[in-house]
């Protein structure tokens, strides 16, 4: 197994994509999570894939909001999906 990563930005300078102090803000991005860690906190709890899907998209959609969507991101594949074609979806959703 690898694990690769990719950076993706846009142009300009990263400062725009900080909140106002500077930094990142992780706050808004807790609902999203949350509704995960409380499914993987019930025993023998399964995310489903629509699950995992709705939090992924709450995710960018946070992030695009924030403009905050450069960086570096690690993302874990299935040993069948293809990290191209993964990180192609990634950038352009981004």
């Amino acid at each position: 197994h690898g694990c690769y990563w990719i950076q993706v930005c846009r142009a300009g300078g990263e400062e725009e994509y900080m909140d106002e102090g500077g930094g990142f803000c992780a706050e808004a991005y807790q609902p999203a999570l949350q509704v995960v860690r409380d499914i993987v906190d019930t025993p023998g709890g399964k995310v489903s894939k629509a699950v995992k899907e709705k939090c992924v998209a709450s995710l960018l959609d946070t992030a695009r909001a924030q403009r905050y969507t450069t960086g570096k991101w690690m993302v874990f594949l299935a040993a069948d999906e293809s990290t191209d074609a993964k990180w192609g979806e990634i950038a352009v959703a981004t």
